[in-house]
């Protein structure tokens, strides 16, 4: 499960705090603060979401036609330019998810201080995957209005509605100004109120005023930063991520390719070695191709009176099929001849050396006696294939040694 680095820029953007969340949203690396340098160098193979101050990005919903990311932007800029006292050309908008009522869910940003932050970034060292107001971390509960509480400032959500933070006001007073926003206040009669620790007291007295003037007032103590349950809900509801249109990331292959700077080097220097151990190879063979094309056209002009490889090539080929028509047909005629003797001699025959050459066998056989010796020859010679011929017998005490020309036959 890959893990999130969260960043969360105050006022003054040279302080910060930091956490690690799964993607659970559970805390597994507990909140710090210090300077933006601390938190670069606490950062490792995690997901990087920087929160901005709330106070500095205006939150909004559209009513914007089912468009490509980026024609939406071009039109948001036109639908809300009576929601945003500043001139829209100094803006940055960006859009985010489509809630239920259809509309998209919008931030805007002075570009001027858009870049301020993400420059004091760059400087520090920290290349931020996704950019968030910190008010994109209020929960969005159905029938219920979240508030959350931290020092002087009041964060709130009313259900389906747009983030905001107001700053020096008591829980009291933010509630009266949400009942006179509206008529329907049906959603306001449910209260989940997350107290940072260290406010309970200043706030105390605020509770306890809207637990007896309201049914259901659920309040939490929040025993960690108030960052940890800001990044928990933008994992699973994130808001619009700042981080379009020119603000997109740009390529990161520098850093992705960084650590293996190294190896590419090594694997391009063998690469280079093999290239040029080829190309010495390549040479050596041309040379050595050069050398015998030379002898070749110089023994063909000898044995052949040209010195086109060509023509001696198909004399080459014609004299070797010519020798090999003749050597299959003598190797034919070999086998015949053996399969002969081998079917005609008698089991108690025995075969002590044979000669072939040139379609004649000359064959030295041991039989038992000459009639044997006669009744093989006569056998051979009625096949009609072969002319035999007994050259001589011998008496060898264990038998009658016969030489035998065995003859194959002009087809």
């Amino acid at each position: 499960m890959r893990e999130h680095f969260f960043v969360r820029l105050r006022s003054d953007s040279s302080e910060c705090s930091w956490a690690v969340l799964d993607g659970d949203g559970r805390l597994i690396r507990p909140v710090s603060s210090g300077p933006l340098a601390d938190a670069a160098e606490a950062i490792g193979k995690e997901r990087v979401i920087v929160l901005l101050p709330g106070s500095q990005v205006l939150t909004l919903q559209a009513a914007i036609p089912r468009v490509s990311p980026p024609r939406a932007r071009q039109m948001t800029p036109y639908l809300l330019e009576e929601n945003v006292a500043e001139d829209v050309e100094r803006l940055h908008f960006a859009t985010g998810r489509r809630l239920d009522s259809g509309q998209l869910a919008v931030s805007a940003i002075a570009r001027d201080q858009l870049d301020g932050w993400l420059d004091a970034l760059d400087t520090a060292g920290i290349v931020p995957d996704a950019v968030h107001a910190d008010t994109d971390g209020v929960p969005d509960t159905p029938s219920t209005l979240n508030l959350i509480v931290e020092g002087r400032q009041v964060y709130g959500r009313r259900p389906g509605k747009p983030p905001f933070v107001l700053d020096g006001l008591g829980l009291a007073e933010v509630y009266a100004m949400l009942e006179a926003q509206s008529e329907d206040r049906s959603d306001l009669r449910h209260v989940l109120l997350h107290v940072e620790e260290a406010a309970e007291r200043d706030h105390r007295s605020d509770m306890a005023e809207l637990e007896t003037r309201l049914p259901n007032v659920d309040v939490r103590v929040l025993a960690d930063d108030v960052l940890h349950r800001l990044g928990a809900t933008i994992l699973f509801q994130p808001g619009a991520n700042l981080l379009q249109g020119r603000f997109a990331p740009k390529s990161n292959w520098g850093e992705l390719l960084r650590p293996w700077r190294a190896a590419a080097g090594l694997l391009l220097a063998l690469g280079l070695v093999s290239v040029a151990a080829q190309g010495i190879e390549y040479l050596k063979l041309e040379r050595e191709d050069r050398a015998l094309t030379s002898q070749l056209t110089q023994s063909c002009g000898e044995i052949f009176a040209s010195s086109q490889l060509s023509l001696c090539a198909t004399e080459v080929r014609r004299r070797l099929a010519d020798a090999g028509q003749a050597s299959v047909a003598n190797s034919e005629s070999f086998l015949t001849t053996l399969a002969a003797i081998a079917e005609h001699r008698g089991e108690d025959s025995i075969v002590e050396a044979l000669n072939y050459r040139n379609r004649v066998m000359d064959l030295r056989l041991v039989v038992p006696s000459v009639p044997a010796l006669d009744l093989f020859a006569q056998d051979i010679m009625r096949t009609d294939r072969f002319n035999v011929r007994i050259e001589s017998t011998a008496d060898t005490g264990s038998g009658i040694e016969g030489r035998i020309r065995v003859e194959v036959n002009a087809p």
